[in-house]
This record gives C-alpha cells, structure tokens and sequence, in this order.
C-alpha cells in the first residue's frame, strides 16, 4: 500500500511552503528592523536638536526667543516604536515620553513668556526663571546630576550602538 506521506511530491510542496514562509517572516522582521532604527535614529535626531537649542536658550538668555523645540520625530514616530512593541521595557518608554514631554512644556512656557513680552515685566520674569529650570533638564548633565536628557541618550545608546 503507496502511503501518501512517503510520496516525494507531498515532501517537496512542503519544504517549498516552509521555505517561503520563512523567507517571507525573515523580510518582514528585516524591515520592520530597519524602519525601527530609523525612528530611532529620528528621535535621537531631534535629542540633539533639542539639548542643542536649550543649552543656547541658557548660555545667551534671551527670555523671549523666536525658535520653539522640535517635537515632529516624536510625534510621527514614537508611536510607530511603541505600535511594533520597540521600547518594550517600561523604563524605557518613560525615559523617552519624559523628555518630550519637558519639551512640550518648554514651548508652552515659551509662548507664554513671549505673549508677556511688553505687557508684564513680573510675569515674564518670572516664567522665564521657569524656562531655564525647564531648559536645564532638557540639556545633559555632566557631572553633577542626571538631566531627563541623559535619561533619554542612554536609551538611544542601547538602541543604536555607537551611531548615537
């Protein structure tokens, strides 16, 4: 009796199925490896454009400048990361959501210290004192304490190797 298992056609369909599947998981995973990277190296982008624009908003002390924070990588692509469950670690996700979220709030407080401009002197004053503690998490912290900023670089690092 001829069983079917042993017929050498059933065999070569199968391996041919399990072939292709696996070449097709392997581009995928390739893929969504490279487009992951991609928005990480993004985010790490717009790190540095931040950390750079708020160290020059503590070193010149202008209290109303005209620029704001960036915030489209984390907008745009964060939630692609978080969507494919990359940063799956906790710590991680705060890290990255914590800085951006002081940059947020660094805006805001820029808008409003340039809406006081001309009309309150105290209130300017006084929002941007705020600003520049605001400001200082957002740049790295040498030294003496570990900034929000440094917080998020680590994450980077771990993620990009050395082109961080």
């Amino acid at each position: 009796m001829h069983s079917e298992w042993t017929d050498p056609k059933i065999w070569t369909a199968l391996i041919g199925v399990v072939i292709g599947f696996g070449l097709n998981w392997s581009v995928g995973w390739y893929r969504r490896r490279r487009e992951n990277r991609a928005r990480f190296a993004a985010l790490n982008a717009e790190l540095g454009a931040c950390r750079r624009m708020a160290q020059s908003y503590l070193d010149e002390n202008v209290i109303a400048p005209s620029y704001r924070l960036p915030m489209n990588a984390y907008r745009h692509s964060f939630p692609g990361l978080l969507g494919s469950g990359v940063p799956a670690d906790q710590g991680d996700i705060e890290a990255i959501t914590d800085y951006f979220s002081q940059v947020e709030t660094f805006n805001r407080g820029l808008d409003q210290t340039q809406s006081w401009v001309g009309t309150d002197a105290e209130r300017l004053h006084r929002e941007h004192s705020r600003n520049r503690l605001k400001a200082a998490q957002l740049v790295a912290g040498g030294n003496a304490a570990t900034t929000l900023h440094d917080r998020a670089a680590v994450v980077f690092k771990r993620h990009l190797g050395d082109a961080a």
